[in-house]
């Protein structure tokens, strides 16, 4: 334990970019392979320490050594002729790499080395148009990737009929918003899906595929954090039960969306709804007086609803919306002194946090053996001093 802790703080150390060179020097004297990966990784360290860590016997401090664009260009040459297939990708796709060696690499007859080179940010433009120029599909995908290529191209590749290259515009984070808007458009789910989680995408995009989209695109859309209100808005009047249930379920819904949840022909949006943090008295009102049992044993259990609707539930004939509401945290008072009449309801009501303490003393004096030691356990643990017990107090 204590020399895993004493690594921590070694690795915490070397990959602090803070560190002098003297101090990387010093530590670089290690043997330890994972120690060196992190000097090779770290930012700071010298060009000379770097050259020499690209040369480590262990493929790990080679590795690290070829992410790190303060390697020098002549190793970085080397690195990128690897055996190692990981080694070789990072090291092409390193914006140090010379220019040589980058011209070599999307050359290569290997498709998996021009692929990374390609993804190179420093990529002349010209070299990407010669890739579009001549149909090469495996440059086009990569270019489609390459966070640096021109929005001009990036255009181009949306358009192109490889489904491939169009997933990769969709999911290039520098990707222009009218672009996304345009893949919105897609038939094809994991593209649509794409433009979805794209930071780039316009709201106008989502709100197409909120309307246009299909049945298993519309349902991925709904489960998505921080989505626009105007987006939540259609969504919840989708055509699809499990479309509507899966945005009433998402935070960014507001209590004013939730009152068509709770008018929705469906019990099982109705049930999700009653079942919100953020439910209005209105959609609450509408809920407690529903069709179904389930939608209002939900409503009775949701710890936000309001004690007045609350106590009017207690007029329901149904069993399980009485335990609910005993069950509820927030409980008031007054509902439990009415619930604890019922034998059916008084081991709850003795167990619930709000408790009164008359009907806790009332329990403690009372004939039921099990209701007077569970009132006698809860009385201890709210510091009460039962009637019974009062000459103990002084």
């Amino acid at each position: 334990m204590i020399a895993s802790e004493r690594l921590e703080e070694q690795v915490h150390f070397l990959s602090d970019v803070d560190r002098t060179h003297d101090q990387l020097f010093e530590a670089s004297k290690t043997k330890d392979s994972y120690l060196l990966r992190c000097i090779a990784s770290n930012p700071s360290c010298p060009t000379e320490l770097l050259s020499v860590l690209s040369r480590n016997i262990s493929p790990y401090v080679r590795y690290a050594s070829a992410m790190n664009p303060s390697l020098p260009s002549e190793d970085l040459d080397n690195l990128s002729k690897e055996n190692n297939v990981d080694i070789r990708s990072v090291a092409i796709k390193n914006p140090s790499l010379s220019y040589k060696a980058l011209i070599e690499s999307i050359k290569s007859d290997d498709e998996d080395v021009r692929f990374k080179a390609y993804q190179n940010p420093r990529l002349p433009i010209k070299e990407m148009k010669k890739a579009l120029k001549a149909s090469d599909y495996t440059a086009m995908r990569a270019i489609a990737s390459n966070t640096h290529a021109p929005k001009f191209l990036l255009a181009k590749l949306a358009n192109s009929i490889c489904p491939r290259v169009r997933l990769q515009v969709a999911k290039n984070n520098c990707t222009p918003p009218e672009v996304l808007f345009y893949l919105a458009n897609s038939k094809l789910t994991n593209i649509s899906q794409s433009v979805i989680l794209n930071p780039n995408s316009p709201t106008e995009a989502l709100e197409l595929i909120a309307k246009n989209g299909r049945n298993v695109v519309r349902e991925f859309l709904s489960g998505v954090l921080e989505l626009p209100e105007s987006v939540l808005s259609i969504l919840i009047k989708d055509r699809k039960h499990i479309i509507r249930m899966k945005t009433v379920e998402n935070i960014g819904v507001t209590s004013r969306m939730l009152l068509s949840g709770a008018k929705d022909p469906n019990e099982l949006v109705r049930k999700v709804t009653a079942r919100k943090e953020n439910i209005s008295d209105e959609c609450a009102e509408i809920l407690s007086v529903d069709r179904s049992s389930l939608v209002k044993t939900n409503l009775a259990k949701n710890p936000n609803v309001s004690m007045r609707i609350a106590i009017n539930m207690l007029a329901d004939s149904t069993k399980n919306i009485k335990y609910a509401l005993a069950h509820n945290p927030n409980c008031s008072p007054q509902i439990l002194l009415e619930l604890s009449k019922d034998v059916a309801y008084r081991t709850l009501v003795c167990q619930h946090v709000n408790c009164p303490d008359a009907i806790l003393d009332a329990f403690i004096n009372g004939d039921d053996k099990i209701l007077r030691q569970l009132a006698q356990k809860h009385a201890l643990t709210k510091c009460f001093i039962p009637s019974n017990y009062e000459h103990l107090a002084g």
